[in-house]
């Protein structure tokens, strides 16, 4: 009864979203039409949705392989008495430690390769609508050269944000590590890399989008 602060929270919160509701509602109707349009375009060229259903169904499958690829890591070459591959393998929890780092590292490389990939085919072909769209290509789709520098973009980006995803995990391990032990400088310090490295991951993003929608609709990096 008479829980005033709860009421006062949750009276500010409904203000703030009524205000916002206020001033997204002229966009609405844009948004819509900004839906509709990339359903039309979906429709037209089917290929979008098979690059989608692709990148799924791919994704899926590399999530399996990395879970079942961890598994078999502790394993085979757990240090422990009860591993029948003690003494066959040279069975070490350094040789874990690397293996996993290793997996781990991959599996950001290739994730990100896979996404990139799958937003380049697809920006082919929304932003020839959105620049040609009087002149609408009869086939749009991603241009990427066989041969030459612009296949390896994709890759060269991929790997710079996954290198930066991979440093922000192993901070964030640390940060709870430390958080565990109550060493409280540690974990301060690992929160300011971890903040710093999320800020990093978010310009590498943000720059990669232009660099793969520029690829998508010209075919070439500059």
């Amino acid at each position: 009864r008479r829980y005033w602060s709860g009421g006062i929270v949750f009276l500010i919160f409904g203000l703030f979203l009524a205000f916002c509701f206020y001033i997204w509602f002229s966009r609405i109707s844009f948004s819509a039409f900004l839906l509709l349009t990339a359903i039309d375009v979906s429709k037209t060229y089917g290929h979008v949705y098979m690059v989608s259903w692709l990148g799924v169904i791919l994704g899926a499958c590399f999530g399996l392989w990395y879970s079942v690829t961890l598994f078999s890591i502790y394993a085979l070459y757990q240090s422990s008495s009860n591993n029948p591959n003690l003494t066959v393998c040279g069975c070490s929890n350094g040789k874990v430690i690397f293996l996993i780092v290793f997996t781990t590292f991959s599996m950001y490389w290739i994730s990100e390769v896979f996404k990139n990939v799958i937003y380049t085919t697809i920006a082919g072909v929304y932003g020839s609508l959105y620049f040609c769209v009087n002149n609408f290509p009869q086939a749009a789709t991603v241009r990427l050269k066989p041969q030459g520098r612009t296949v390896l973009v994709p890759f060269f980006l991929s790997l710079i944000v996954s290198i930066i995803n991979f440093l922000r995990h192993i901070f964030s391990v640390a940060r709870h590590s430390a958080l565990g032990m109550s060493t409280l400088s540690h974990t301060f310090l690992f929160c300011i890399l971890s903040c710093l490295f999320a800020l990093l991951d978010w310009a590498g993003s943000f720059l990669n989008q232009y660099a793969f929608g520029h690829i998508g609709l010209y075919g070439k990096a500059n």
